[in-house]
């Protein structure tokens, strides 16, 4: 019996244990975009799977993103989430943050001065890092990579990830369809019907003299 009892009680602490080893997932939202050459393009970095309302929240990120620099320049990153606000300042208490761009990569990194209580009972489960920005600079495809340096959570420890990557397509510039060009035509054509108008009644004028 009491062996059974035992037997029972590991099996239940294996299944809590399995249940708090579940990775958050960090991705680019959106995964997949296509923009054409000249425009900006813009991407969000999202964590999600966090707990609700309790650990593990997140106190301190460290990431690289990776990008093809022959199709795309890196203009700049937000921190915080546009609609939650910075998750990892929900006091107001500020947070050491910084931008490190490279040749092909970026590295951000943001450290909260939030209270280990106050991040696991009052941050979001899923919420956006910080948004990139990129200038398209030619033609092609350009993958979004992501490296972990460090993902820390309230307490200090290792937050497990699972990496998702993105990717940017850049088209041609678009060329304008018929309807544009039938814009164009339409007011062209106005307009030298009205100079033809305006012509026609200096003439009548001169006449009348």
């Amino acid at each position: 019996m009491n062996t059974l009892l035992v037997t029972m009680l590991g099996a239940a602490l294996l299944l809590l244990s399995a249940g708090r080893a579940t990775a958050a997932t960090l991705q680019f939202d959106p995964a997949v975009q296509t923009v054409s050459a000249g425009s900006t393009v813009t991407v969000e970095l999202v964590i999600s799977d966090l707990g609700n309302g309790a650990a593990p929240s997140l106190s301190a990120f460290d990431l690289d993103v990776t990008f093809d620099d022959s199709i795309l320049s890196f203009l700049g990153f937000v921190f915080g989430d546009p609609i939650l606000g910075d998750q990892l300042d929900l006091l107001g208490l500020g947070s050491i943050t910084g931008v490190l761009p490279g040749a092909g990569t970026v590295n951000v990194f943001e450290v909260s001065f939030d209270p280990p209580a106050d991040l696991n009972g009052l941050q979001a489960d899923a919420f956006t890092l910080g948004t990139l920005s990129f200038s398209a600079l030619s033609t092609g495809v350009s993958d979004l990579g992501l490296s972990v340096n460090d993902l820390g959570d309230a307490g200090g420890d290792p937050v497990a990830v699972e990496l998702v990557g993105g990717r940017v397509a850049v088209s041609a510039v678009a060329v304008p369809g018929p309807p544009s060009l039938l814009l164009v035509l339409g007011g062209v054509v106005g307009w030298a019907a009205v100079r033809a108008r305006r012509a026609s009644a200096g003439a009548r004028g001169r006449l009348r003299r």
